[in-house]
C-alpha cells in the first residue's frame, strides 16, 4: 500500500512537471490534431466520424469525416472548395467520393484504392501523387511498404501508453537530456551527414511501380484513369530552378550563388538546394565547404517524411510516361499552376481558386472518360485522389 501511495505522489508530481516543461520533441500527436489515427494497413487514415476543426496552418476550418483527404483535402482551403467537391457540382448525376488522405504516398494511395475499389466499384479513378513521395526519410528501411506501416502503427501503440503514464515521460526526458538515450530524430541536434544519400519516401523506380499498379488495376477492373499531374508552387522554387539550370551549364559560381539563396530560404525545398549547392561549391574545388553545406543539422521530420529531396519535374516525367505505356488520359494542373502562383496557398497546396481550376480542367476529360459507362453504372463514380502535403 505504501509503495502505491508512493508511485501515486510521483506520478501526480510528473504531471505537474509537464505542466510547465514538455519532453523533446512532444507537440502532441501530429497526427490525431489533423483528425487521423494509425492503421497497420495504411499507416494512418481519417478517424470514422471525426468531426471539429482542424489547426491553424491547415486554414483553421472545420471538418467533418463520415468515412475514409492535403490538395484533395483542400489543405487551407474550406472543405467546400476543394476540387473534388467542385467536380461533383460541375458534373451532373455523378457522386465524387473523396478518399484522399493527408500525408499519403502513392504506395498507400494504392492500397486504400485495393481495400475501397471493390465495395465502391468505380466508374473512374483519378490519381495525382507527387510531393509525399519525393520527402525524405532517415533510412531505407523507411521506405515506404508494409513493413514501415506496421512499424508506425506499433510504435504508436507504446508511445500511446508512455504519453499516459507521466512519471514514465519524465525519467525518458532526464535520460534524453543526460545522453543516456537518442533523443527523437524530430529534435536531434547532431548532423545527419549528406543530404545527397538520403532516401526518398518513395524513389523514382518504386513510384513508377506504384503507378503502374493504378494502371493495371484500371484494366483488370474496366474502370478508366486520369492521372492529374500537379506542380510546387513556382515562388517558392524561383532560384532553386535558376541554379540548377545555371548548374547544368557550367556556371558554378552563378549557380552556387542562386543555391545559396534557395538554401537560405529554408522552405520546403531547401535540402533540394543544399543537394545541388554541394555540387556547385565541389565543382570550384571547394570540398570541405560542399561537404558542409551538404549535412542537415537538425532533420524536419513526421510520420509523413522530411523535405523533399527531388523536384517535381522527374516525377511528373514518370507520371506522363506511364500514362503513354498504359494510354491513360492526362490531366496537366501544373501548367495553370505555374502561370499564376497565387492560385497556392503556401509550398504546393492549391487555395480556393486553384482547386476551381484543376477541377474545370478535369470537367470535360471525366465527362468524356465516363460516357461509356454511364448506361451501366450512372451514378457511381469514384475519384481516387491522394494528399501532396
Amino acid at each position: 500500500m505504501i509503495a502505491f501511495f508512493a508511485l501515486l505522489c510521483l506520478e501526480s508530481g510528473a504531471r505537474v512537471l509537464f505542466t510547465f516543461y514538455a519532453e523533446p520533441g512532444e507537440a502532441g500527436d501530429e497526427l490525431e490534431r489533423l483528425g487521423l489515427q494509425f492503421s497497420a494497413e495504411l499507416g494512418w487514415e481519417r478517424k470514422p466520424n471525426f468531426e471539429g476543426s482542424l489547426p491553424r496552418e491547415a486554414g483553421g476550418y472545420k471538418r467533418r469525416f463520415d468515412g475514409q483527404d492535403s490538395s484533395t483535402f483542400g489543405w487551407g482551403a474550406p472543405p467546400e472548395f476543394s476540387y473534388p467537391q467542385v467536380l461533383d457540382r460541375l458534373i451532373p448525376d455523378i457522386t465524387v467520393i473523396n478518399l484522399g488522405v493527408l500525408g499519403y504516398s502513392s504506395f498507400q494511395g494504392y492500397k486504400t484504392l485495393v481495400k475501397y475499389a471493390p465495395i465502391l466499384k468505380p466508374n473512374l479513378i483519378i490519381v495525382a501523387f507527387n510531393y509525399n513521395d519525393r520527402r525524405y526519410v532517415l533510412s531505407p528501411d523507411d521506405e515506404d511498404g508494409d513493413i514501415r506501416l506496421r512499424r508506425i502503427d506499433a510504435a504508436q501503440t507504446v508511445n500511446a501508453f508512455t504519453r499516459r503514464v507521466y512519471l514514465v515521460r519524465v525519467m525518458r526526458a532526464v535520460m534524453w537530456r543526460s545522453g543516456i538515450i537518442a533523443q527523437p530524430l524530430s529534435t536531434r541536434a547532431e548532423l545527419l551527414g549528406d543530404v545527397r544519400k538520403l532516401q526518398a519516401r518513395v524513389p523514382p523506380e518504386r513510384y513508377r511501380e506504384n503507378l503502374r499498379k493504378f494502371a493495371e488495376f484500371g484494366r483488370r477492373t474496366g474502370s478508366p484513369l486520369i492521372f492529374v499531374i500537379m506542380k510546387d508552387n513556382p515562388a517558392y522554387t524561383d532560384y532553386l530552378r535558376q541554379g540548377i539550370d545555371l548548374l547544368n551549364r557550367a556556371q558554378y559560381d552563378l549557380a552556387g550563388r542562386k543555391l545559396e539563396i534557395a538554401v537560405n530560404l529554408d522552405n520546403a525545398f531547401s535540402e533540394i538546394a543544399r543537394k545541388y549547392l554541394a555540387v556547385a561549391l565541389e565543382q570550384q574545388g571547394a570540398f570541405e565547404e560542399g561537404k558542409h553545406v551538404a549535412r542537415i543539422g537538425r532533420p524536419l521530420f513526421s510520420a509523413a517524411g522530411g523535405r523533399p529531396i527531388y523536384l517535381d519535374v522527374e516525377h511528373n516525367e514518370i507520371m506522363r510516361s506511364v500514362a503513354k505505356e498504359y494510354d491513360i488520359e492526362v490531366v496537366d494542373a501544373a501548367t495553370a499552376l505555374e502561370a499564376d502562383p497565387s492560385l497556392y496557398v503556401d509550398y504546393c497546396h492549391p487555395n480556393r481558386r486553384g482547386y476551381e481550376v484543376i477541377a474545370r480542367l478535369l470537367d470535360q476529360p471525366a465527362r468524356r472518360l465516363l460516357s461509356g459507362r454511364r448506361a451501366d453504372r450512372r451514378n457511381d463514380m469514384n475519384v481516387i485522389k491522394e494528399d501532396r502535403r
